[in-house]
C-alpha cells in the first residue's frame, strides 16, 4: 500500500500524520470525558465492545442528550481519523520492512500489516457508521454485534501494527549503534 508516496517523502508524511493522529486521540479523550459512566467506564470505546443489545442499551440509558451529541460529534470525527491512524501506522510498517538489519519475519509481517491497516479502516468505517446509528435511533440488534466485532479485528490489527512499527525502533536503533 501507498506505492503512491515516494520513499523519500515517506517520513516528512508519517511525522505530519503522526502529529495529526496525535492531536486527534487528545480530542477524543476530550470528547469522551462526557461518555463516560458506570455502564461505559471508557466512553465511547466502551459502546464498541458492548457486544449485545442489554450492554449497549445500558449504556445508552446512562447517556443523556449532551452525552449523545458529545458521541455523535466523536464518531463525526472518527471519520476523518480513519484516513489517518492506519494510513500513520501503515507508513510505519513499510518504514519497518525496509530495514536491512531487521529479520526476514519481521519486514514480511510489516507489509502484511500495512495492508492489514486497510482492512482496519475498512472495518472501522463500517463500526463507525452501525455506531452512530445506534447512538442516533437506539438498540436494534445485531447492531451490537456488528459493532463488536468490527472493532475486535479492526483493534488487533491496529495493535500488531503499532507493535511492528514500535519494535523497528529496536532494529533501527541497533543498526546505529554498530
Amino acid at each position: 500500500p501507498l506505492t503512491a508516496i515516494p520513499a523519500s517523502r515517506r517520513p516528512s508524511i508519517f511525522w505530519l500524520l503522526l502529529g495529526l493522529t496525535l492531536v486527534l486521540l487528545l480530542s477524543f479523550n476530550w470528547l469522551g470525558r462526557p461518555l463516560q459512566s458506570e455502564a461505559a467506564p471508557m466512553g465511547i470505546v466502551s459502546l464498541q465492545f458492548a457486544g449485545s443489545s442489554v450492554s449497549a442499551q445500558a449504556i445508552l440509558d446512562q447517556w443523556d442528550d449532551r452525552a449523545k451529541i458529545y458521541a455523535g460529534f466523536s464518531l463525526g470525527l472518527d471519520f476523518l481519523f480513519i484516513f489517518v491512524y492506519p494510513t500513520t501506522i501503515a507508513l510505519a510498517c513499510l518504514w519497518v520492512a525496509g530495514l536491512s538489519r531487521a529479520p526476514g519475519w519481521l519486514r514480511a509481517t510489516a507489509v502484511a500489516l500495512a495492508w492489514g491497516q486497510l482492512v482496519a479502516a475498512g472495518l472501522d468505517v463500517v463500526e463507525t457508521a452501525a455506531s452512530f446509528y445506534l447512538v442516533a435511533e437506539g438498540v436494534i440488534s445485531p447492531l451490537p454485534e456488528l459493532i463488536y466485532w468490527t472493532a475486535v479485528p479492526k483493534f488487533a490489527l491496529v495493535v500488531a501494527g503499532i507493535a511492528v512499527g514500535l519494535s523497528g525502533l529496536l532494529f533501527y536503533r541497533r543498526a546505529n549503534i554498530r
